[in-house]
């Protein structure tokens, strides 16, 4: 499981993305074949290095991302030197949630299956000692005292039952958090050819986005209430409905923070952003807040019971939307 989370393994998932899309890419004959075969050459270098040497690679990576302070744009930098001239088709038309939201996806999907298959041997373990002990004569309870006599393989069973329920649940967050969205920039399929996102999603094993919108997340609400730990207080269960309704009652004012119009100096913390401040991919535009103030302000809206202190790690979309950080003091709400 630990490996799953592990950057080596997201920067591996980054590149098939990249390079599946670039087969697509040139099947349309919007790339050169050529390119996409020198890219998948490349690409297996980079990987050989980065399973070879994974700390020092990583760092190299981070210490790029340090100067572009855009993560993806630190990969493809790192993955050029391995690639060459070619390196310029990888990417194309694309944006960077259609790598990480994907990514994020395939993830889960692959710690999903640990559970699934960890489960399954607990149902085998459950399943033969309720058949070992369905004679062993037990006391039942009730209201937590002495009730009926019953059997401790009948109790087992029962434990049997809700597991096997439970698996069931797992195995569908599974098929619907395995997805796939490679969409371009707000997910318009401006720059992106569908047949290309058809493509990468067949290769990954997942399924497209049905959706208007580029963020996987918001398609796949139980993981994304997963990912920003919705605090469930006392309340032992919570419905579909009711999950899918908190998750977008947090989407919509993180959706509205970043509807805001185009501005220079952000309103709540005054750092100032002018245009052509040297910011690559989607950064480079202007903020009426700043991103730090943006992702503070979301991560209010998702549960305004916690303190600014215990939030401070910014979720993987908004550390994409904006890395650029102010010097705001961390006053309470």
């Amino acid at each position: 499981m630990a490996a799953i989370w592990a950057p080596e393994n997201r920067f591996r998932i980054w590149f098939e993305i990249e390079a599946h899309a670039c087969d697509a890419m040139a099947e349309l004959g919007i790339i050169p074949k050529d390119a996409a075969q020198a890219i998948w050459e490349g690409g297996k270098k980079a990987m050989a290095a980065l399973k070879a040497e994974p700390a020092a690679n990583v760092e190299k990576i981070d210490a790029i991302e340090r100067v572009t302070k855009h993560d993806v744009i630190a990969f493809l930098t790192w993955l050029g030197e391995f690639i060459g001239p070619q390196s310029r088709f990888v990417h194309q038309g694309m944006t960077s949630s259609d790598v990480l939201d994907t990514s994020f996806s395939v993830q889960l999907t692959q710690a999903a299956d640990i559970l699934i298959g960890d489960v399954d041997r607990l149902l085998a373990a459950l399943k033969k000692r309720a058949l070992e002990h369905k004679d062993t004569l037990t006391i039942g309870r009730s209201h937590g005292i002495h009730a009926e006599p019953t059997t401790f393989g009948v109790k087992l069973a029962g434990h049997y039952a809700a597991f096997a329920r439970n698996r069931a649940r797992l195995v569908a967050a599974r098929a619907e958090i395995a997805t796939c969205a490679i969409s371009g920039p707000v997910g318009t399929f401006a720059n992106v050819d569908p047949r290309i996102e058809e493509h990468v999603a067949a290769k990954l094993e997942g399924r497209r986005v049905t959706i208007f919108g580029y963020d996987v997340r918001v398609a796949s609400p139980k993981a994304r209430a997963c990912e920003r730990g919705i605090t469930m207080k006392d309340k032992s269960k919570i419905s579909t409905p009711d999950l899918r309704t908190t998750v977008f009652e947090a989407q919509y004012p993180e959706d509205m923070v970043r509807s805001d119009p185009t501005g220079f100096k952000c309103l709540e913390c005054g750092f100032v952003q002018p245009c052509g401040f040297f910011q690559p991919g989607a950064d480079a535009r202007g903020w009426k807040f700043c991103p730090s103030c943006a992702a503070e302000i979301m991560r209010f809206a998702r549960d305004p019971e916690r303190e600014p202190e215990e939030t401070e790690v910014v979720d993987q979309h908004a550390h994409h939307i904006g890395t650029v950080r102010c010097n705001k003091p961390k006053e309470k709400y």
